[in-house]
């Protein structure tokens, strides 16, 4: 677990990467029934796309109303989730209880 933690860290310490944290005192959030990634191209000619993961399996979703959904849970986590200072701050704090 401890590998882990420090792998989740070096990642996140990437210039194109984003890490938060949504502590399990918000409650109820989208991100809790299903995995999904919103890839977003710089390539004009790339549309977006929503990849879906869940019990039922996988989905790639494109339609205008399915990316704007899911845009909208990914700013209502990134608004509940820690600042990327204090999710990389509660990531070491968990780490430690790896050391003993």
């Amino acid at each position: 677990m401890k590998e882990q933690l420090t792998k989740i860290l070096e990642v996140a310490a990437a210039p194109n990467v984003t890490m938060q944290v949504v502590p399990f005192d918000v409650g109820a959030h989208p991100g809790l029934n299903n995995a999904f990634t919103l890839l977003e191209f710089d390539d004009p000619d790339q549309p977006p796309i929503v990849f879906v993961e869940n019990l039922a399996g996988n989905l790639f979703l494109e339609s205008d109303a399915e990316l704007d959904r899911y845009r909208e849970a990914l700013d209502h986590l990134k608004t509940h989730a820690l600042s990327t200072a204090k999710s990389a701050k509660w990531i070491k704090q968990i780490q430690k209880k790896f050391e003993e």
